[in-house]
């Protein structure tokens, strides 16, 4: 009995590609937008805002701003667009661009393989990480599109070279790297492959350097400046610290949409390693070089810039670029074991059924909880407090504060918020106190107690998605009156005696 390959570019699959790929980036962009617009601006959006209200001309987004939360081109279009009250204005670059990745995803399989090329479209549109990082005012999915697009641009120049397409090849590069720094992951990979390539194909070195000089000479000439008198001098705005193995273990486990947590995290990173390496595998085995690029993006380059650069914090979102060409690997390992037996096509069902599910719940959460729910807190503090000043203190004067004066703009009329410096907090304490936690299994104390001996009363929790934003605790000074039943609000439930974090 005849069976269709997923790789023929006939059949059911080759017929239904245009539908069900435009049914992908439906489903991409709903997701997106929707996260775009219904969540609150969180600590590094609005640290991004400040810097760009900060500017005075165009080019001191390079000049004068060296702090690394500050993403050049996604600063400088804060600054061009001006004040707005709804945030998903500048948010839009995010949605639009990292929509747009899912057909630049399909594309860069090729035409002849549109079950592979649906399969990994898939996996992107529903994948948390690039849901979450492209519905926030940050670079981190624009660097991923331009990523994205450098590859399919050099990959198809290559084929079937173009005039035009070594231009945007250029633009991607530097436009990706002025979203965010970790796109010098691909650009070093590119560089790889097209020497190696070139190195195949001329007669001998000089034709290789020849061809590698064609395509990243106008680009290294516009970035090498750019990061000898920026990137190289900037500073980390702070954060919390971890260790680089289970960063790198996390960032598999939400590629793969499985549990970061837990003896099952652990599996879930070997099978992910797994599909990656059986991708690399089948793409050598076609005889396709791709997977010099894919291997360099998703182990080599990385590997060599942190190690270059020793950077003192490492987060998830650093890896982010290398998450579409990890899906470009499961979509070839999991579209091989659709071709073999039928054992390998139940196999590669569940692999699929088993990736949408782990995502889910993370998607959920994030249309439900968001970054945080502070608006939502400053109102409720607003509503509660008598008088027309609302007095706050915190755990953390640069964070809270920070995020206090943003959400300040909501307040009803008559209502004034001062926030109070941990060294000026008045002898009797401020009439509220904010605790704040990035732990996903963070449960506030009932009551606390500050330096001075006042206590206060846990009054309402404000959960959040996880990787972006915090747990605000909201805490009232018993002097005021006191809570006896707090109210636990978006998704957070139970107490335990813990500490003040």
């Amino acid at each position: 009995m005849k069976t269709v390959s997923v790789q023929s570019g006939s059949g059911i699959v080759g017929r239904w590609r245009l539908p069900v790929l435009t049914a992908c980036v439906v489903v991409a962009g709903v997701l997106r937008f929707w996260a775009a617009g219904r969540n609150d601006f969180w600590v590094d959006e609005i640290w991004s805002l400040y810097f760009a209200r900060r500017m005075t001309y165009p080019w001191e987004v390079l000049t004068e701003i060296l702090n690394n939360n500050s993403h050049p081109l996604n600063t400088l279009y804060m600054y061009l667009i001006g004040n707005r009250t709804d945030c998903l204005w500048y948010r839009l670059p995010s949605a639009i661009l990292g929509t747009a990745t899912i057909p630049l995803l399909a594309r860069a399989v090729g035409r002849g393989r549109p079950g592979q090329a649906l399969l990994t479209a898939w996996l992107a549109a529903v994948s948390y990480p690039l849901v979450l990082y492209s519905s926030e005012a940050r670079g981190y999915a624009p660097a991923v599109f331009f990523s994205v697009a450098a590859f399919v641009l050099l990959k198809e120049y290559s084929e079937h070279p173009r005039a035009w397409m070594l231009p945007l090849f250029w633009v991607s590069l530097v436009a990706g790297f002025l979203f965010h720094a970790t796109v010098a992951y691909v650009i070093l990979s590119l560089a790889l492959w097209s020497f190696l390539r070139a190195a195949r194909r001329s007669t001998g070195r000089r034709g290789a350097y020849v061809e590698l000089a064609k395509c990243y000479a106008v680009p290294l000439l516009i970035l090498m400046p750019i990061y000898l008198f920026h990137t190289r001098r900037m500073h980390t705005g702070g954060g919390p610290a971890y260790a680089t193995w289970r960063v790198v273990a996390n960032a598999m486990d939400l590629a793969i949409g499985a549990p970061t947590e837990g003896p099952l995290a652990i599996v879930c990173v070997l099978l992910g390693a797994a599909l990656c390496a059986r991708g690399l595998y089948l793409l050598w085995k076609s005889g396709s070089d791709e997977w010099i690029p894919h291997g360099s993006v998703l182990l080599l380059a990385p590997a060599c810039v942190v190690i270059l650069t020793r950077p003192p914090l490492l987060y998830v979102r650093f890896f982010l670029v290398c998450f579409p060409f990890a899906y470009l690997l499961f979509g070839q390992a999991i579209a091989g074991l659709y071709q073999g037996s039928k054992p390998g096509r139940v196999a590669a069902v569940a692999l699929v059924c088993l990736f949408t599910a782990g995502n889910v719940p993370r998607l959920a959460r994030l249309f439900h909880l968001g970054r945080g729910g502070y608006r939502e807190a400053v109102l409720h503090m607003a509503s509660e407090t008598s008088g027309s000043t609302i007095e706050v203190g915190s755990d953390h004067d640069f964070r809270n504060a920070m995020v206090l004066d943003f959400y300040a703009r909501y307040l009803p009329a008559g209502k004034k918020l001062s926030y109070r410096l941990k060294d000026d907090w008045p002898r009797n304490g401020p009439e509220w106190v904010l605790a704040h936690s990035r732990r996903p299994d963070y449960h506030p104390d009932p009551r606390i107690m500050d330096a001075g001996g006042n206590t206060y009363s846990l009054s309402r929790v404000f959960g959040y998605c996880g990787m972006s934003g915090w747990t605000w605790a909201v805490y009232h000074n018993e002097r005021f009156g006191v809570a006896t039943k707090p109210t636990f609000s978006r998704g957070i439930g139970g107490l335990r005696k813990g500490g003040f974090e």
